[in-house]
């Protein structure tokens, strides 16, 4: 299937899982009140509870949909990077590091607790500059039009400049 065909499918499917949800939402205490055969103010607590449980399904759609999310970002930078390693504009702990969530926040929150916040200013842009060039060589693979070379040496040069400015100050 074509990335454009997923996107859309993921779109549609988005918007009717919240469609459903909201349905139930609103619906299900009003159902289960005359499934019981009472008023919805006589079952009080436990329809608040079924509506509540409904919103908890609605939180854990949007977990995963974000857990997802990033597990794809890690793949497409794990997999369109590596040919960046070999022409040094990454190497293979910034992939490693890029692709793992974990190992990414806590390189910037030590930055933040040291108080070096400039520093940090330019990790967070190398490694963004990093992923959108994962991305940008993903997309020359995968679209029958890809963007144009000349934005992807943006990127590489600009990945250089971030480089630079991270060994003068002492991080690399």
């Amino acid at each position: 299937m074509q990335p454009r065909h997923v996107a859309w499918l993921s779109l549609v499917l988005g918007i009717a899982t919240a469609a459903l949800l909201s349905a139930l939402h609103d619906t299900l205490p009003a159902i289960l009140a005359r499934v019981v055969g009472r008023s919805e103010p006589e079952l009080g607590a436990l329809t608040r509870i079924v509506a509540a449980g409904i919103n908890a399904l609605g939180l854990a759609a949007i977990a995963v949909a974000i857990w997802a999310a990033w597990r794809r970002e890690a793949r497409i930078v794990r997999t369109y990077l590596v040919p960046e390693v070999a022409g040094g504009t990454a190497s293979d702990d910034e992939v490693a590091r890029l692709t793992a969530m974990r190992a990414r926040f806590g390189r910037q929150l030590g930055l933040l607790r040291r108080r070096r916040l400039a520093e940090l200013q330019r990790v967070r842009r190398l490694e963004a500059a990093q992923g959108e060039l994962a991305f940008h060589n993903w997309r020359t693979a995968v679209r029958r039009r890809p963007p144009p070379a000349e934005s992807g040496e943006v990127l590489r040069a600009r990945i250089r400049q971030l480089r630079e400015e991270l060994d003068r100050d002492g991080e690399a």
